[in-house]
């Protein structure tokens, strides 16, 4: 039975001195002589309750100490403030462990109703022995902050989930905790909303699930990948929801795994993760795993083979711009490039069908086509690339009896298909042709670099393009009858001729620029073309104009290409003239850096006036 006493102050007390037994007389004695510092820490400490909990004693002083000493508490999987009026509870803001406080075999809630501690001393003497369950033990405690864990005997405890469910901790440290007995984990830091730092125990052999340990967290750096994970069955939303921005998983070992749902799942700030090492059953279920990472941009599932289980939502509204599969990666149903609506459900269309978004593009590979990403199923393999055709800017080449006409391309519609390219005027002139058919094709290197071009079908035939009086002139460096400059918007990059030297600048009116010119070999942007006169001009500065017959025009595109395996392999300059002396050796790699249009062919540039027609080379 759970006694309670008040205290009634001194009077009690000067009471018992005065009553006499018989004649016997009570003499005064001399009041002692006490410091003002002392009477004041003597009211502060004062004994305003107490009372028992089982075989345990307690008192509650006036500081907000609740001093719990002696004996075996009654609390089995109950709160010990049961033993305490409701309105002394808030009053608490310590607990402290005094003698021998011997625990019954659950510490579930111990301290639930105890809303207002901020310190817990000498749990070494809490015999927590005879333990197996402190689940929710440190719940709800919002104000707690630290508390030393290590002195907490937790040898024969096998449940410890939810312990510290919103509880305030900032740091936990439990890395010398006797987890031998240990079983139940799960939703162990869940829902913490100041915890920054954790040190945990590494001994999960008798674990097999760790289901929300950190579901709601808002650590910021989290490596465990040295835990052992190779027993664990169940890692269900062991991350979601958190605020993790970098986490280490890439050593573990799930090979007995069978439940990663909602794994990684809204982790908005997650940037990237490793689990390319990851090795996992054929029956797990992956469900929404990385669902909501909309900060993710890689992800390498290359390892992942014949998955047969759920992976549905797997992939659904994630930031993802590069992903690595195998042949045999299940993807049917990740639903890779939808997104989510304001309630988390995939938005859908009047059937109820998935819209997707983006194409997909491989890495490494040279004039590839596009899949869109409702396509992107089973089969595909290698590094691909995530685009946003809102991104996406291509150039074409129509070739026409005045040059080739370089252009860019507005891209629209389903990019996997052919598509219109409307085809260029040229002043006073007529064309056999308005538009031309043209598909969007990448080539993307090994750094993830993208280069579109929209090639235009059968260019020397249905693709060729015949232009009627007017100008001579055109984008591509034809001539030009006609004395009033033609100016287009024309975006490119330009590089002035290696085998010369300088380059001479021209104003509007064509007349030259004095004490002004460009470097031999230097590379120029340019926004608009003129052509006046015969004569086609690149802009690359506010009236400063160089002749298009002193430059070519190229792309950035790096990478490496591999010449054949029969002969060797000639060489160009960038004006397309052969390099007499030099040539690529045959079956040899060499880096390229640009993409050159020369003479109205493409070409790689293997040196710094050196060219090679790129398809006499294969890309790696």
């Amino acid at each position: 039975m759970r006694k309670q006493l008040i205290s009634l102050g001194t009077s009690i007390l000067f009471a018992t001195l005065t009553i006499g037994i018989g004649p016997t007389v009570i003499h005064a004695a001399t009041e002692p002589v006490v410091s003002e510092t002392n009477k004041v820490a003597a009211a502060e400490n004062e004994v305003i309750a107490n009372g028992n909990d089982g075989e345990a004693q307690w008192s509650l002083t006036s500081d907000g100490t609740l001093h719990i000493s002696g004996g075996e508490v009654s609390a089995d999987g109950s709160s010990f403030a049961a033993s305490m009026d409701d309105d002394l509870k808030p009053t608490v803001t310590k607990v402290s462990f005094e003698g021998h406080v011997i625990a019954q075999n659950s510490t579930t809630q111990f301290f639930e109703g105890f809303k207002n501690i901020v310190e817990i001393d000498g749990l070494e003497n809490f015999d927590t022995n005879g333990t197996t369950d402190m689940s929710r033990m440190f719940q709800n405690l919002t104000k707690l902050k630290t508390v030393d864990l290590n002195k907490l005997n937790v040898s024969h405890v096998t449940n410890i989930s939810n312990i510290f469910l919103n509880s305030g901790l900032e740091s936990i440290d439990i890395s010398d905790w006797d987890v031998s007995s240990l079983k139940n984990v799960n939703n162990l830091f869940y829902d913490m909303p100041d915890l920054t730092s954790v040190k945990m125990f590494k001994d999960f052999k008798n674990i097999s699930s760790v289901s929300g340990m950190f579901q709601k967290s808002k650590i910021k750096n989290l490596d465990v990948s040295d835990w052992d994970m190779s027993n664990i069955k169940d890692a269900s939303m062991m991350f979601a929801e958190s605020s993790i921005e970098t986490l280490n998983v890439s050593g573990w070992n799930l090979e007995n795994a069978n439940n990663l749902v909602w794994m990684f799942a809204k982790m908005p700030k997650l940037t990237s993760i490793n689990v390319s090492n990851w090795h996992l059953p054929n029956d797990v279920s992956m469900d929404a795993m990385f669902s909501g990472d909309t900060s993710l941009k890689q992800l390498d599932l290359s390892t992942w083979h014949n998955i047969g289980s759920s992976f549905e939502s797997g992939l659904n509204n994630t930031g993802i711009t590069q992903l690595k599969v195998s042949a045999d990666t299940e993807l049917a149903n990740s639903y890779f490039g939808t997104t989510e609506d304001e309630e988390g459900d995939i938005i859908v269309d009047e059937e109820g069908v998935p819209v997707y978004s983006g194409y997909l593009i491989k890495v490494g590979a040279s004039d590839t086509e596009l899949i869109a990403a409702k396509d992107f199923t089973n089969g595909a393999q290698g590094t691909y690339n995530y685009v946003d055709p809102s991104e996406i800017t291509a150039k074409a080449t129509i070739e026409s009896n005045r040059g080739d006409q370089i252009i860019d391309v507005a891209v629209s519609g389903d990019l996997t298909q052919e598509f219109d390219v409307i085809v260029p005027t040229i002043s006073g002139a007529t064309t056999d042709k308005e538009k031309v058919k043209g598909k969007l094709v990448a080539t993307t290197d090994e750094a993830g670099n993208t280069v579109y071009t929209v090639l235009i079908n059968d260019p020397k035939g249905a693709g060729y393009v015949t232009y009627t009086g007017g100008d001579s002139g055109n984008a591509g460096g034809g001539s030009n009858s006609s004395n009033k400059p033609e100016v287009t918007n024309a975006k490119r990059l330009v590089s002035v001729h290696a085998d010369k030297g300088e380059a001479k600048l021209y104003q509007l009116n064509t007349e030259q620029v004095n004490g002004r010119a460009l470097a031999s070999g230097s590379d120029w942007y340019s926004d608009q073309q003129m052509v006046k006169n015969g004569e086609t001009y690149y802009r690359v500065a506010t009236n400063e104009w160089v002749k298009a017959s002193d430059a070519y025009v190229y792309e950035s595109h790096s990478g490496v290409v591999v010449t054949g395996s029969d002969n060797y392999q000639t060489l160009t300059n960038s004006r397309g003239k052969i390099v007499s002396d030099r040539a690529l050796a045959a079956n040899s790699a060499w880096r390229i850096d640009r993409l050159a249009y020369i003479n109205g062919d493409q070409y790689y540039r293997v040196a710094t006036n050196e060219f090679v027609p790129i398809d006499s080379v294969s890309k790696l």
